[in-house]
């Protein structure tokens, strides 16, 4: 869907973002919560040490908890329709002033 909306997405694994971050910029990160929201949450924690420029958003299911001043600058529920996804993304690919979708943290 992304892609289709004109991103350029680069999937990775949680133990596989920061390697990519280091071999390419990126403007944005969606991690989901596959791995459970503590592992969501420590790869955020990580980026944003490192990267504070990078907009993170965590793509979680209705009933997880996810602390927003943690670390994350969105929380997009997996219940969300495609157009409010899709605008979600977009917000915060304007406030990081970027055109392209760099990573999607997944499995």
């Amino acid at each position: 869907m992304l892609e289709s909306a004109g991103y350029r997405v680069v999937v990775a694994r949680h133990d596989e973002v920061l390697a990519c971050l280091e071999q390419e910029a990126f403007q944005l990160l969606l991690a989901t919560t596959d791995d459970g929201v503590q592992a969501a949450l420590s790869v955020c924690a990580t980026v944003k040490e490192r990267w504070p420029d990078i907009k993170i958003a965590v793509v979680a299911r209705r009933a997880e908890y996810i602390p927003e001043k943690i670390c994350v600058d969105d929380i997009i529920r997996v219940q969300y329709t495609p157009g409010k996804f899709l605008a979600r993304v977009k917000r915060l690919m304007d406030a990081a002033g970027g055109q392209s979708l760099p990573a999607s943290s997944a499995k």
